[in-house]
C-alpha cells in the first residue's frame, strides 16, 4: 500500500511537471490516466490499513457519505477528459481539455493527502471534500 501511494504521488508530480512545462499533450494525458488508475487501485487501502482497528467500521460507514460522491465524480471526469482529449485533432482544444483534467486530478490529490493525514491521526473524520465550486464545462467534448 505504501508503495502504491508513493507511485500515485510520483505520477501526480510527473503530471504537474508536464503541465507546468507545457510538454506534449500526449505525455500529460498519459500521466493523468496513469495517476487516476493508480488512485483507483489505492482507494480503499489507505483507510483500512492506516486507521486503528476500532475506527475502521466508522470509517467504512462514512465511505457511503454524500461528501465522497464529488471526489469520485472528479476522478472519473479527470480520467474521461484525459482519455477523450487524446483523440482530438485541434492542439488548442486538446491542451484545454487536458488542463481541465489536470486540475481535477490535482484537486483529488489534495483531497487524498488530507484523507491520508486524517487516517494517520487515527480519526474516522473525513476531511473537507474537493471544492464544489470546481466546475468543468464538458459540453464541448464529445
Amino acid at each position: 500500500m505504501e508503495r502504491r501511494y508513493h507511485d500515485f504521488r510520483r505520477l501526480v508530480l510527473q503530471a504537474r511537471q508536464a503541465y507546468v512545462r507545457e510538454l506534449e499533450p500526449e505525455q500529460l494525458a498519459r500521466c493523468i490516466l496513469a495517476a487516476s488508475r493508480e488512485l483507483v487501485l489505492l482507494a480503499g487501502q489507505i483507510p483500512l490499513q492506516m486507521l486503528q482497528r476500532e475506527n475502521r467500521e466508522a470509517f467504512l460507514a462514512r465511505l457511503k457519505a454524500p461528501e465522497l460522491r464529488e471526489p469520485v465524480k472528479l476522478l472519473a471526469r479527470s480520467h474521461d477528459l484525459a482519455g477523450q482529449a487524446q483523440w482530438l485533432h485541434n492542439a488548442q482544444e486538446k491542451a484545454f481539455w487536458l488542463r481541465q483534467a489536470y486540475h481535477l486530478l490535482w484537486t483529488l490529490d489534495c483531497f487524498l493527502v488530507e484523507l491520508a493525514s486524517a487516517c494517520r491521526n487515527g480519526t474516522a473524520r473525513l476531511p473537507v471534500t474537493a471544492d464544489p465550486a470546481v466546475q468543468v464545462d464538458t459540453a464541448g467534448l464529445h
